[in-house]
């Protein structure tokens, strides 16, 4: 399911629910380390001469501007 299904979903859930005390949230997941994704930025961070992890921090801090979480 696509993350702007699941928020349409918990919003229809929570309009549904309104008045009854019933609380709804809604945890989207991020980016995931797969074995596909470290192999991608292994790719990257070779093609910038530098590690995996600075590619990570430097997609974490520029790259998602709607990611809240800014630490690692």
């Amino acid at each position: 399911m696509t993350k702007t299904a699941q928020l349409a979903i918990a919003r229809g859930l929570a309009e549904t629910t309104a008045g009854t005390n019933v609380t709804v949230n809604s945890v989207l997941p991020g980016p995931t380390s797969s074995e596909g994704v470290i192999g991608f930025v292994d790719k990257l961070a070779a093609d910038r001469k530098t590690d995996r992890q600075t590619v990570e921090k430097e997609f974490f801090l520029k790259d998602t501007s709607l990611v809240a979480l800014k630490t690692l």
